[in-house]
């Protein structure tokens, strides 16, 4: 749900969007949108199949977006956390019966009973310990990177839509991020790169990749190419899951590890919320059964 700031404007660069499938999901937006903190995006879809080849997605699946912006969800879920940022964790190690966090940089070490790691399939096999059972489940997830492109215009883009599908590559989705509630007005657009394209363009340079995409943009789309006042790219190296675990977290209570991640259930951040409330309950599980002992 990441997201930067442009001239005071809040541009979401990462998820655009998400859905509520799942009930225990749905009672929590719910309440999000009573508090302000997420809002429906009531955006108007289509999909292109081939250059100036557009149709209407119709579609009753409602769509969210955070207030005002998509970090806005993380960061009330946050709140009363105690989070220590710029403290990278390079490898957990066994220590007397307990987990030991070792510190890259110079703050000492510490050791807890139970290790919690929420990141993507890759960087979750560098710091679980060589025979976790772990390991091995999580090799066979394979993370896909994903290309985004800010563009901002002087003018508006001449397009009826305020999200895009593509069908065909380089990109897989376009959406105008002034179009989202509590946004400025600003004619801004936020481009995804497919995947496959992308991992076929990892080396490439940023100029060369906003230039691709923005010229396939106006290709694609058939309308009157604008020059933006500003670009900017960003790659999420491990943007989606192929394919995602249907476990919703992995848990070991004979280790003291779990895992959670939208990787462990599906790419979209329902996924990831709910992975990360079942490792949740397995670690109040394990409290709970730990306190009856006393």
């Amino acid at each position: 749900m990441g997201a930067l700031e442009w001239k005071g404007t809040c541009v979401d660069t990462g998820a655009q969007y998400f859905t509520a499938r799942d009930a225990r999901f749905r009672r929590h937006v719910t309440s999000w949108i009573q508090e302000g903190i997420v809002s429906r995006w009531e955006a108007t879809l289509a999909s292109v199949d081939a250059p100036g080849e557009i149709r209407s997605v119709a579609t009753s699946l409602d769509r969210y977006v955070g207030t005002p912006c998509m970090n806005r969800l993380a960061e009330h879920l946050s709140t009363g956390l105690n989070i220590r940022r710029k403290c990278e964790v390079s490898d957990i190690e066994k220590y007397d019966g307990t987990w030991r966090l070792v510190h890259t940089n110079k703050d000492p070490d510490e050791t807890f009973d139970t290790v919690i790691i929420a990141t993507p399939a890759k960087q979750a096999i560098s710091l679980l310990p060589s025979g976790s059972e772990f390991v091995s489940v999580a090799s066979g997830v394979r993370m896909l990177p994903c290309w985004a492109l800010m563009a901002v215009f002087n003018k508006t883009v001449s397009l009826p839509y305020d999200g895009l599908f593509f069908n065909s590559t380089p990109l897989s989705w376009a959406a105008r991020n002034n179009s989202k509630p509590a946004r400025s007005t600003s004619e801004i657009w936020m481009l995804h790169a497919a995947n496959d394209w992308t991992i076929d363009n990892m080396e490439a340079d940023s100029d060369e990749i906003a230039d691709t995409l923005l010229e396939s943009f106006f290709h694609l789309t058939d309308v009157p190419r604008l020059h933006p006042r500003t670009v900017k790219t960003r790659l999420w190296p491990f943007a989606a899951a192929s394919p995602a675990l249907d476990e919703e977290c992995l848990w070991s209570e004979k280790e003291g590890i779990g895992i959670c991640g939208d990787w462990c259930a599906n790419s979209r951040i329902e996924g990831a919320f709910l992975s990360g409330t079942a490792i949740a309950g397995r670690l109040l599980e394990k409290v709970g059964m730990q306190g009856s002992k006393h």
